[in-house]
């Protein structure tokens, strides 16, 4: 009887602690929401430092979620650091975001761009390909493909890119030169 007694006892306090456990992840996960959502809000409001915050939080505890992945890549994209290291992190977020979605141009094209401000023409030169394989001759992509060619004496690759460049007739000139140019300058 007394064992029957301590099973039941032992039981009861194993239903118990199951029970605290699977409440306090409940209310992890409920905290991670409100910050998720209060990270969109302030996002959406225009506060992309407000917002830093709390979408840095989901980052950590939710590195899968590509929405908030990009809403924290915009985010700090937008607050400029003194040292210009907000361009790394986001690389960074942007890199974890271009892991979940290989295939997404958007993403690629962002991390190419950032790649690019940062100064990085090999790692911007690899997204400007593979911007390439999933849209083909974009103009931005041959445009960082050319500055990099330039750039490292390549002139014939560089005369062949700047000829897939100026082949698009809806192509914008003033626009490519303008792009151009900052991309030198950056480079």
């Amino acid at each position: 009887r007394r064992l029957m007694i301590l099973g039941g006892v032992i039981a009861a306090l194993g239903l118990l602690g199951l029970g605290l456990f699977v409440a306090k992840e409940w209310r992890f996960e409920a905290w991670v929401d409100e910050e998720r959502a209060e990270g969109f809000r302030l996002l959406e409001a225009g506060d992309p430092e407000a917002a830093l915050e709390h979408l840095a939080r989901v980052f950590r505890e939710r590195p899968e979620d590509v929405e908030a992945v990009v809403a924290f890549a915009e985010a700090r994209e937008a607050v400029p650091t003194e040292d210009g290291s907000h361009i790394l992190a986001a690389i960074n977020i942007r890199g974890r975001l271009v892991e979940l979605r290989p295939d997404d141009l958007d993403a690629r094209r962002n991390l190419m761009r950032l790649y690019a401000m940062a100064g990085f023409a090999s790692e911007a030169e690899r997204e400007a390909d593979e911007v390439i394989r999933l849209a083909g001759d974009d103009p931005d992509a041959l445009a960082i493909k050319l500055s990099v060619a330039q750039s490292r004496g390549r002139s014939n690759e560089a005369e062949r890119l700047a000829a897939r460049l100026v082949a698009d007739e809806d192509a914008d000139f003033d626009s490519l030169r303008a792009r151009m140019s900052l991309l030198i300058e950056e480079n």
